[in-house]
């Protein structure tokens, strides 16, 4: 992994000289074509909990949400059952590669919050052996079937868009920015877990390519009253843009027409759509266009 952020955080030697560094981040991969699919996999179960202790220490100044609470470990470092296991471990054993081990264990892998008050459900390898998936060829009958599932089972434990989950006053955040946007998620000082409530909007680089709409950063931000951004259109075209606050409410709609192609500025004098000024916090700036969406954080500092 060579990061230009944050230097390499790889699952194996930590190297920052041995990688070329560019403007973004990336991981390279090492495949051995004569293994299986499973292998591939592995090793990308290792770069994810790369990011995710490295997310964790970052915040807490410790990785125990992730290596203790999530994955399963006692105050010594010795993993323990019961959790939501790793990549080496399901959460039924604490012997390595064990994927196909019979021994049911109560783990709350399906319903995980870091105090473990979640739902237990008896598991072991037939809870991700006999899930049933559609593989693209249709065939089911390959070789580490059961291991392949034991990681997508896995990952489907990771907290993700939206979750519920708790920890005291704070919100788990999605864990998965930290894979699909490495850069971004360290810029903005993102953790794996927030005081802000989660919304169902999610903050992209500002373009969604192919629909034609791209909304600029806000600028001041954070911004004591007004607050302007841009927009730009490849061609002409009806866009809406509206500001939401954390919760998914509407704020107010600042645009709803149609535009002509190009960059045009816009503004935002702080106020809700009653006149009103809007509270201090978080909020964001979304576009809508083709049926599509953009957004863009900005906060209030009253």
């Amino acid at each position: 992994m060579s990061s230009p952020t944050t230097g390499d955080i790889s699952n194996s030697n930590r190297d920052n000289s041995d990688l070329p560094v560019y403007a973004r981040t990336y991981t390279m991969f090492g495949y051995n074509f004569r293994r299986s699919q499973a292998e591939a996999l592995h090793n990308h179960g290792h770069q994810v909990e790369a990011l995710f202790g490295y997310a964790a220490t970052r915040q807490d100044g410790n990785s125990d949400l992730f290596w203790k609470q999530f994955v399963g470990q006692d105050a010594t470092g010795h993993f323990i059952t019961g959790r939501c296991g790793w990549t080496h471990m399901p959460p039924n054993t604490t012997v390595d590669y064990r994927y196909e081990d019979t021994t049911h264990v109560a783990s709350d892998i399906e319903d995980w919050t870091p105090d473990h008050t979640g739902a237990l459900k008896q598991v072991n390898v037939d809870t991700w052996g006999n899930l049933t998936f559609a593989w693209p060829d249709g065939n089911s009958s390959f070789a580490q079937r059961k291991e392949t599932q034991w990681y997508i089972y896995w990952w489907q434990s990771v907290p993700g868009f939206v979750n519920p989950i708790r920890l005291g006053n704070d919100y788990m955040t999605n864990w998965w920015r930290f894979v699909g946007s490495w850069d971004a998620s360290i810029a903005t000082g993102a953790g794996l877990h927030s005081g802000v409530a989660p919304t169902a909007v999610g903050e992209t680089d500002g373009e969604t390519p192919g629909f034609g709409l791209r909304l600029g950063s806000a600028f001041p931000n954070p911004a004591p009253y007004n607050a302007s951004f841009s927009i730009e259109l490849s061609k002409p075209g009806w866009v809406r843009v509206d500001v939401i606050d954390v919760q998914g409410r509407l704020v107010r709609t600042l645009l709803d027409g149609m535009r002509p192609a190009g960059r045009q500025m816009l503004k935002w004098d702080g106020k809700s759509g009653t006149a009103g000024l809007a509270g201090s916090g978080v909020n964001w700036l979304v576009g809508t266009h083709n049926g599509k969406r953009v957004a863009r954080k900005m906060v209030l500092v009253r």
